[in-house]
């Protein structure tokens, strides 16, 4: 028998066509799905299944992105995150909390943080704690976010993405 560390729960929900309850944990970054069945639980990576049939299996697929917006701030002494102006988000499908991926196209750096909603109309992007070491204003960054999907949902799923101007402005 296996013991795993459950860090967070992420998400639950009900299956009722199988009559189970499904509850999603981040376990050590990455997910584990269980699932209940028969009063047993059964911990699985990304592919899900019961000791009846193949549940499913969840793919990470690229959700949306703001592309090519210019870091305004990067703040050393703040809790870590990116702040983002609020219609950036909107526009990007953005929720304060989520996970992104941060690209920056001068020097390629690479990580992942979580966003915070900035002023509205502002065209704010600041980095802030540990990332503000990644960037410096005036880099032109790349802002991904991705969800979990099953292959028939990725399969119809578009992304979006957003073009801001150089003020960091919807066009």
């Amino acid at each position: 028998m296996r013991t795993i560390e459950l860090l967070q729960l992420e998400s639950s929900w009900y299956n009722g066509a199988t009559n189970q309850i499904v509850l999603m944990f981040m376990v050590r970054d990455a997910i584990k799905i269980a699932l209940s069945d028969d009063d047993e639980i059964i911990f699985l990576d990304i592919c899900v299944f019961t000791k009846h049939k193949f549940f499913g299996m969840l793919l990470h697929i690229h959700k949306s992105k703001i592309h090519r917006a210019k870091v305004t701030e990067a703040n050393l002494n703040y809790v870590g995150s990116i702040t983002i102006d609020e219609d950036l988000m909107d526009a990007a499908t953005l929720y304060e909390g989520e996970k992104v991926q941060v690209v920056n196209n001068n020097n390629g750096e690479r990580f992942e943080t979580y966003v915070i909603k900035g002023e509205r109309g502002s065209g704010m992007i600041c980095l802030n704690g540990a990332a503000a070491r990644r960037a410096v204003v005036g880099d032109v960054v790349i802002i991904i976010s991705y969800a979990l999907m099953t292959p028939e949902e990725a399969r119809v799923y578009k992304a979006v993405a957003v073009f801001p101007d150089e003020n960091n402005k919807l066009k």
